[in-house]
């Protein structure tokens, strides 16, 4: 595994511990066969098997929503992806 990459795991993992963000914490979504809900934990290590790109961009989204807003309405999204 590329540098890189272990970087970006290592990263999500401390912003989540920084944010004090629950792993468990469930993102409630409406999906085609019904409700669906998924773990903090399980977007977060989907994250890290995404590719180099998508982790840039995943990264670039969570720092600027830290910075100018809520970054849980990124992951929100992102269980949204996972549960359709």
């Amino acid at each position: 595994m590329s540098t890189d990459l272990m970087d970006f795991d290592t990263w999500i993992d401390n912003f989540v511990v920084r944010r004090r963000y629950d792993l468990n914490h469930r993102f409630e979504n409406l999906g085609t066969d019904g409700n669906r809900s998924v773990p903090l934990g399980a977007i977060v290590e989907h994250c890290k098997r995404t590719g180099p790109d998508d982790k840039v961009k995943i990264r670039g989204s969570l720092i600027s929503l830290d910075l100018h807003g809520d970054p849980l309405d990124h992951f929100q999204r992102l269980a949204a992806a996972l549960a359709p």
